[in-house]
């Protein structure tokens, strides 16, 4: 029903070729939004060990966190909408104060969390998820926690704070503007279907 940050990097993949402005994942995206609209229940809530890995150690990872910046991780897991977009919203692993945020990443290969203490090579992957948080909510800064505690004390925690960055966020919402009528249109062409009962 929502477009939600993490599902921004998606929203954002263009077609192959030049000129293929929407390609299968951004469309397919779309697709899946449009029959939530109209009440087809989709379960695509894909678990495996890596997934399972991160969430269990979603808290620790906070909380070592919070210990090292000497800082309080606020609404927690709490949906935050857009103050503009009706279907725009997501729900990031914390507020920090008045204008920051983070997200916790415990990757389940710790040559990843390696990676990420060495020149943060996960940031690539979650780049637009994290200036999507900061145009939902109007943060200016986003901390990438990368965490694992199979590593030495001293590493376990690495810290990296994005800021935020406009041009990419208007590109952001002018990629989601043209998305939304993609959405609708899928959602009109459906309801027309659907015989009217006087």
């Amino acid at each position: 029903m929502y477009l939600t940050a993490s599902q921004v990097k998606a929203m954002m993949t263009k077609g192959r070729g030049k000129d293929k402005q929407w390609g299968d994942i951004s469309l397919n995206l779309a697709h899946k939004i449009a029959l939530e609209r109209i009440g087809v229940e989709i379960d695509d809530n894909f678990r495996s060990n890596a997934t399972d890995w991160g969430n269990n150690l979603e808290r620790q990872a906070i909380e070592a966190y919070e210990m090292e910046e000497m800082i309080e991780v606020h609404s927690q897991q709490e949906f935050q909408q857009h103050p503009r977009f009706e279907y725009v919203g997501g729900t990031p692993d914390g507020l920090i104060g008045e204008i920051g945020g983070m997200d916790a990443k415990c990757p389940f290969n710790s040559i990843n969390h390696m990676k990420n203490i060495l020149n943060n090579e996960q940031l690539k992957e979650y780049k637009y998820q994290f200036q999507a948080y900061m145009w939902i909510t109007g943060r200016k800064w986003w901390d990438f926690i990368s965490f694992d505690p199979r590593f030495p004390t001293e590493l376990q925690l690495h810290v990296f704070r994005v800021l935020r960055d406009e041009e990419l966020i208007s590109e952001i919402e002018l990629r989601y503007i043209e998305f939304e009528e993609i959405i609708k249109s899928c959602v009109d062409s459906l309801l027309e279907k659907i015989p009217l009962h006087i």
